[in-house]
């Protein structure tokens, strides 16, 4: 006997596949994305943080994003794990601290193109927990490190990410992605590094820098109800 769950649930994965059928077809209803439900996916995402006044990049290790997306709406978590960059002569350990989700809409880069445009937002703080010259021990020749204890935050900030998603890879049954999101960002002061806070100021603040997010690897997961 099917149950009324089962029966949502195969309901909204027969609509799906019907809306994929139609993109693939390339039919005059192809790219009517609003209705088309959202599909649970995960992704690989690698972030980069540029920071200072000299834009130094900081790679973070690629993570998952698990998303809901019919690629007219996007709702993604995302937390990549802590990076270590050199900057200034000087390496330190950074983290984003208590990531938002990444949220955001798309519209038709042009009638009848696959191609839209996404336009999300992510926050997060920035954290440095760790502060040595490479190759030299913590607290060797003058240079310690910021203490662990300490916050050395700075205040959350919003990344307005723009990227773009073809609709015709990503909705099939073998759902494809490369593409990155990315934005500006100012980076902000940094608050209780101890004696190092105006040197870690000096080195990572500022603005004309950018956060981006390269998404690929998308896998598609079962429609639930």
């Amino acid at each position: 006997m099917t149950t009324t769950r089962e029966f949502s649930a195969w309901a909204a994965a027969a609509a799906v596949a019907a809306a994929l059928t139609t993109v693939a077809a390339g039919g005059a209803a192809a790219y009517d994305l609003p209705e088309i439900p959202s599909a649970p996916y995960t992704f690989d995402g690698a972030a980069t943080l540029t920071v200072g006044p000299g834009h130094q990049p900081v790679a973070f290790p690629t993570s998952t994003v698990a998303a809901n997306t019919n690629v007219a709406q996007f709702d993604g978590t995302f937390a990549p794990p802590a990076a270590t960059a050199t900057v200034g002569g000087m390496q330190y350990t950074f983290s984003l601290v208590n990531p938002s989700a990444i949220t955001g809409t798309s519209t038709q880069a042009s009638e009848g193109s696959a191609n839209y445009t996404l336009a999300a937002t992510q926050s997060f703080a920035i954290r440095v927990s760790g502060m040595t010259m490479p190759g030299v021990g913590s607290g060797s020749a003058g240079f310690g490190m910021v203490p662990t204890s300490a916050t050395c935050t700075t205040a959350p900030v919003t990344v307005a990410l723009t990227g773009t998603i073809n609709a015709a890879n990503l909705l099939t049954d073998a759902p494809s992605i490369d593409t990155t999101l990315s934005g500006p960002v100012t980076i902000p002061t940094f608050a209780d590094c101890g004696a190092l806070t105006p040197i870690v100021n000096a080195a990572l603040a500022g603005s004309g820098n950018t956060y981006s997010v390269r998404l690929t690897n998308a896998k598609r997961g079962a429609i639930q109800e």
